[in-house]
């Protein structure tokens, strides 16, 4: 349910993303801000939680339930007050009768990906390279805890994952500083070749306490460099009129992959090669990385050009954008079976 919770609220947030700005100078900006925002959110609520449960003695269970309730309590109105500020949107499609939602969902994200592929390859291969940079991404955390276990500092979990959240601070303000010196593709691609000279360094050198220790602050500021570059790329790459659906297709290319990492990583480490188990995630992130290099951002900014018009800004009370991006894109109804109208309707945009 938390999972559901947390790629639902995602989902709004990055379908309307690409709507605040065209260009990738305020894009770079404002995810770098943004991201700035929410790692303060999470290192606050950790210090918080910390403090009430040294100073109460609340033990494990109890932390974990205050943490829990004190999310609730805080993020609740928040993202009650949040929600407030975007823009209604009518629905863009309809469900054909005798076909359920999340059948007709997945159908329809199918036509979208090879709309993508046929009108605006850069951004399709911007998604297939990040099914394979986001599942190394998100095994990062398995793979320090079995460092660290690896290295005899199993007690040591929390704190280190809290020395990594810290450094993540540092990481938006340098996402920003880069992506202005050269642009957001670049600076994408050096987070993750950061990333996959760390990795393979703190595979092969954290074998005591000392070592595994200096990575953390280095692994914290790369984790903070990439999530900005992630999401200020999708944005810039994003066809005006299909942000709700790309907003889905990103969601869905950074978690299909996620399970095969582990999956790995697991059967060496039972055979006792954990250290060659590892080398998977440098590995998906050097695949991802292949493909990304290939994306022609001048392309992609001629292919979507046309399109903006249909951008539905949020902050703008445009009716006649608001009706481009209503209409129907033919190009994705030929992929899709004869639309009937129906009492199931899609939202265009969250």
């Amino acid at each position: 349910m938390c999972t559901f919770s947390f790629f639902s609220v995602s989902l709004v947030v990055y379908a309307y993303l690409p709507e605040l700005f065209d260009n990738q100078a305020d894009n770079v900006r404002v995810t770098a801000q943004g991201r700035l925002y929410e790692q303060g959110g999470m290192l606050g609520l950790i210090l918080l939680t910390t403090i009430v449960s040294l100073g109460l003695g609340l033990g494990v269970v109890n932390t974990a339930m205050f943490s829990q309730a004190l999310a609730v309590i805080v993020g609740g109105p928040a993202l009650y007050y949040a929600f407030q500020l975007y823009k209604p949107r009518k629905a863009s499609r309809r469900v054909p009768p005798g076909r359920s939602l999340v059948v007709d969902g997945f159908l329809h994200q199918a036509a979208v990906f090879q709309k993508l592929r046929s009108d605006y390859p850069v951004a399709a291969r911007y998604l297939v390279g990040q099914m394979f940079v986001e599942a190394a991404t998100g095994t990062l955390t398995t793979a320090a805890v079995l460092i660290l276990d690896k290295a005899g500092m199993s007690a040591w979990v929390g704190p280190y994952l809290a020395v990594i959240l810290v450094c993540m601070m540092l990481g938006p303000p340098l996402q920003k500083v880069v992506a202005m010196a050269t642009s957001v593709k670049v600076s994408l691609l050096w987070s993750v070749a950061a990333f996959n000279v760390v990795m393979i360094l703190f595979i092969f050198l954290g074998t005591s306490p000392p070592a595994v220790w200096c990575f953390a602050p280095v692994v914290g500021v790369i984790y903070g460099w990439y999530y900005p570059g992630l999401n200020g790329l999708m944005a810039t790459l994003c066809p005006g009129g299909l942000e709700g659906e790309i907003a889905g297709l990103n969601i869905f290319t950074s978690i299909c992959l996620s399970w095969l990492p582990p999956l790995v990583i697991t059967a060496l480490n039972e055979a006792n090669l954990l250290n060659v188990g590892l080398l998977v995630i440098p590995l998906f992130w050097c695949i991802g990385a292949s493909v990304w290099w290939t994306l022609d951002m001048d392309l992609a900014e001629v292919q979507i050009k046309d399109t903006l018009h249909k951008r539905q800004r949020w902050t703008e009370g445009d009716e006649s954008k608001e009706e481009g991006a209503r209409a129907s894109d033919e190009k994705v109804a030929s992929f899709e079976m004869k639309q009937v109208p129906s009492a199931v309707v899609y939202p265009s945009n969250a």
